[in-house]
């Protein structure tokens, strides 16, 4: 398992959980999906779940 943190904003994170496994991943509070989709990408993992912890006006 590995953790990819994806700048967002000024000074949040968002975070990509990847299971080197199956290399199915998470995100984290994507509030800024195009970055984390972007780090996504780069990965070559694919996205089958998204966590939100909290919320961004």
């Amino acid at each position: 398992m590995r953790i990819v943190p994806i700048p967002i904003f000024e000074n949040n994170y968002s975070y990509l959980i990847i299971d080197d496994k199956t290399n199915e991943a998470a995100a984290v509070d994507p509030a800024e999906p195009r970055k984390v989709l972007t780090a996504l990408a780069q990965t070559g993992a694919r996205l089958t779940s998204v966590l939100t912890t909290h919320h961004h006006q």
